[in-house]
């Protein structure tokens, strides 16, 4: 059963509910100008993004598992001879998923994987019939400068690739969520609110 990737629009809400709170969290720091109080909502709201991008969605891009199958035959009336059913993929799902758990069942001729995709070849010797299905689950590969295979400690080839996964999803959040008439309508409001403070005395 496939485990997929989150929406990030799943996110909007959530966000959009922190954002009050930190916008509410400025208005109430009237010990500072108005101008400390608009540069900490961003600076908070900053943090949070961070925390996104750097632990809870690449917690959530680890999770994902796509399982795929492709079966495959081959079938001979003639004896005395091999024949070469050639080769059947299972093509890779977009995005840089790499596979691994790769199985066959039934008759297995020859497998290989190469650029994400995992292929069985399939033959049959004289007369009669061969089949098998091959099997891979597809997952994005680890996040971090440094991996561990064998116990041997290398650079992730990966690592650019998954950061900036990450970091077009924190900015699409980002915007969705800070650039838009209703967080300028608040700043303004801000504003607005310690200038008439500032009127009574």
């Amino acid at each position: 059963m496939d485990i997929k990737l989150k929406p990030l629009s799943s996110h909007y809400p959530h966000y959009r509910r922190v954002k009050e709170i930190v916008l509410e969290e400025a208005y109430r720091r009237i010990d500072l100008p108005v101008s400390e109080r608009i540069e900490l909502f961003y600076r908070n709201m900053d943090i949070q993004f961070d925390n996104f991008k750097k632990k809870i969605r690449p917690k959530e891009y680890s999770k994902v598992r796509l399982f795929r199958s492709k079966y495959h035959s081959c079938t001979s009336a003639v004896p005395g001879r091999v024949k070469d059913c050639g080769w059947k993929c299972i093509p890779k799902p977009p995005g840089p998923l790499i596979p691994y758990n790769i199985k066959v069942a039934g008759d297995n001729k020859g497998t290989k994987s190469k650029n994400g995709t995992v292929c069985l070849k399939m033959t049959v010797a004289g007369k009669g019939k061969n089949k098998g299905t091959i099997s891979a689950t597809f997952k994005y590969p680890p996040y971090g400068k440094h991996i561990r295979i064998g116990g041997i400690r290398m650079i992730n080839p990966y690592f650019r690739t998954m950061k900036s996964l990450f970091e077009f999803d924190t900015t699409t959040l980002k915007n969705e969520i800070m650039n838009n008439e209703t967080v300028l309508k608040e700043v303004q409001k801000l504003i607005h609110t310690d200038n008439k403070l500032n009127k009574r005395f």
